[in-house]
């Protein structure tokens, strides 16, 4: 009794159709064909002998592949046949390692063990492990147009050089161990990776931890993908590593309607540890906590035409100097966007229209030492702001690190503007500076704080302004305050009586702003 075959190619598209012998029927270039991948341990032939199989777990399922018969194995995907000799796959193109000839498809529900064995034999195509003086073969792993699942993480191991991934669809199994998808090893220096590619791909965490990350690896291309649903890092790359760049690429931690889309806390993209030269162009990143992380000495950054929207938290924080950020659109993301010192924001649009954050401060500078912002520029943004919260300020001085003013005069924030806003008193084209000056708690007498003290940073900045805001809790009473002389002040509470008769001490506190205009860039 005789079988049908069906040949395919590698996306299940049907070439031939043949009808099978007793040793297999002679199908392509009169080549013997057997069925599937788990037939071939049954057949006996000669060292040398090729074949082709139909498909990897039925024919036509698009594993179909080129073998021929060794003594030996020489790689994880050959197969084993019935007199010990071995099936050696066939790389259909020279470089390219396609994962149905692996059987890693969308119909097992775990492809781990499988990925990970096409991992490794394109990395042996390309030369194995190397030193970074040594030289690879580049080598593509491609998928095809199909979300499969894997139950573990897969890794590239350290000394890794010129690999892409190109066209995979994965995504965490049920039941999946481990905090991420893919785990470029990198490694300690010499033995970083190096030209490693993730292009046309699909990254779904399914609140994993996190979906792509990246060690020490030199040169990195994240270009055309979608990586989503993770809960804290969606690409990370950290401990060292010259030259990574992201474009086009769509990240996000939720959709839109999905259970705690607006209480997301995670980040986009997070480089940390001394990654330099970094390259963000035409990503989308929406609904994480942060949409970009650039921390711990990554230096030499550039953003341009980005558009970064809905992060509960900030859209972009950048705790390091040396950044270019310009032509990038930020809507409605959270608490605000906080950017180091020695850097260049321009001609970016800022848009917030909803109502779930209350007051806003658009960008705020988290300078790390007292030569904060000696020669950044902003300028040229422009922010459209269409709700009436109370304040709304552009520009403001993260405290966190120090009560530090601006260190020189060559700095510029200047030619910014506020559009539609509803706020009483925007501040756009001035570095302020929040301190909490004096908390009080009402003890009977009068407190007196020296205000000079809390301006001390500021004394060798020429012009510059201050203001006093009072906050008091429901209990206090604040009965006068006096600033009129710029280096002392007193506030008076006294303690309200308790509905039994007795009093309660009241606090107060007590917040001083400081800012200046940079415009002259001189």
């Amino acid at each position: 009794m005789s079988n049908t075959i069906v040949i395919t190619d590698n996306e299940a598209n049907v070439i031939e159709v043949v009808t099978e012998g007793p040793r297999g029927p002679a199908g392509l270039s009169g080549l013997l064909i057997y069925t599937t991948a788990s037939d071939v341990a049954s057949v006996t032939l000669a060292v040398g002998e090729p074949f082709r199989t139909a498909g990897y777990y039925v024919s036509g399922d698009g594993g179909g592949a080129l073998y021929h018969v060794s003594a030996t194995k020489e790689k994880e995907g050959d197969l084993p046949m019935a007199d010990g000799k071995w099936a050696i796959l066939h790389q259909t193109e020279v470089g390219r390692v396609y994962l149905p000839h692996y059987g890693v498809m969308a119909s097992q529900a775990d492809n781990q063990i499988k990925f990970q064995s096409a991992i490794n034999d394109a990395i042996l195509l390309s030369g194995g492990a190397k030193l970074n003086s040594e030289k690879s073969t580049p080598v593509t792993i491609l998928g095809r147009d199909e979300m499969f699942y894997i139950g573990s993480e897969v890794t590239v191991a350290a000394g890794t050089k010129g690999l892409t991934f190109s066209g995979i669809k994965v995504a965490a199994g049920d039941g999946y161990v481990g905090t991420q998808l893919i785990n470029i090893a990198g490694g300690t220096g010499n033995d970083a990776c190096r030209d490693i590619e993730l292009l046309f791909s699909e990254l779904d965490g399914r609140l994993l931890t996190s979906c792509l990350y990246v060690g020490y690896t030199n040169t990195l291309r994240v270009e055309n993908n979608q990586i989503h649903h993770f809960t804290e890092f969606g690409v990370r790359k950290e401990n060292a590593g010259v030259e990574g760049i992201f474009v086009q690429n769509m990240i996000y931690q939720y959709k839109y309607g999905e259970a705690n889309f607006t209480n997301a806390t995670g980040i986009g993209i997070d480089l940390i540890n001394r990654c330099t030269d970094n390259k963000f162009n035409g990503n989308v990143i929406y609904l994480t906590g942060t949409g970009v992380r650039l921390n711990s000495s990554c230096s030499s950054n550039l953003l341009v035409a980005n558009h970064i929207y809905g992060c509960t938290e900030l859209g972009i924080l950048i705790a390091v100097g040396r950044t270019i950020i310009v032509g990038n659109q930020f809507d409605h993301n959270g608490l605000h966007d906080k950017v180091g010192s020695d850097l260049i924001i321009e001609n970016n649009l800022y848009n917030y229209g909803g109502t779930i954050w209350g007051d806003r401060t658009f960008l705020k500078l988290s300078p790390q030492s007292s030569n904060a912002f000696y020669s950044g520029i902003v300028k040229g943004n422009v922010l459209n702001h269409r709700v009436g919260v109370n304040t709304v300020t552009f520009i403001e001085y993260d405290t966190a690190n120090g009560t530090y003013a601006p260190s020189g005069t060559k700095g510029q924030i200047r030619d910014n503007r506020i559009n539609d806003s509803a706020a009483a008193n925007p501040v756009i084209n001035q570095w302020s500076t929040q301190v909490t000056a004096k908390q009080f708690i009402s003890d009977a007498s009068d407190a007196t704080f020296d205000f000079a003290e809390v301006l001390v940073p500021w004394a060798a900045i020429q012009n510059y302004t201050y203001s006093l805001r009072i906050d008091s809790d429901d209990k206090a009473v604040v009965s006068s305050v006096s600033d009129e002389d710029p280096n002392n002040f007193t506030v008076t509470l006294y303690n309200p009586l308790q509905t039994d008769g007795s009093t309660k001490n009241a606090t107060c506190t007590v917040f001083v702003t400081a800012s200046v205009e940079l415009n002259s860039g001189s």
